[in-house]
């Protein structure tokens, strides 16, 4: 008996109601296709920059030069027991960087990156492998090699 009442509610409203079936179609197509479109788009937006460590073993150099707006990519390089994790600039393939506040999440060959450093003195009794700096931004680009 319930299932005939509200059948017969359903009669009534579609006769009373002109055009309530195509109305609700359009209502439902025009839903799914919002769901659809919030399911599918993407965030294009910026990666948020990375906290960095406030503190590093290069603060007692004198700075010696900026770095602003760098494009870069992560690479290691295994020496016997040590694997070193040195930046390169885009368009500078000799000059690796080596930031002392680097975080270990940013160790993955190909990772690449925009950062501003602090270029630090490497002392006239010294010799490096690399040009030591103090990221002061870093925000993460992509997980793929340029």
């Amino acid at each position: 008996m319930i299932w005939y009442s509200n059948h017969l509610v359903l009669n009534v409203i579609f006769v009373v109601v002109p055009n309530y079936q195509s109305k609700m179609k359009t209502y439902l197509t025009s839903f799914v296709i919002l769901f659809a479109v919030l399911a599918c788009s993407s965030d294009n937006s910026p990666s948020p920059e990375t906290e960095l460590k406030s503190s590093c073993d290069y603060d007692s150099r004198k700075t010696v030069s900026t770095l602003i707006n760098q494009l870069g990519t992560i690479r290691l390089t295994l020496s016997g027991n040590e694997t070193w994790v040195d930046i390169f600039v885009d368009g500078d393939s000799n000059t690796r960087y080596c930031a002392c506040n680097l975080p270990n999440s940013y160790s993955e060959v190909g990772f690449r990156i925009q950062f501003n450093a602090d270029v630090k003195e490497i002392y006239a009794n010294e010799k490096w492998r690399c040009q030591p700096i103090k990221l002061t931004t870093l925000t993460a680009i992509s997980t793929k090699s340029k």
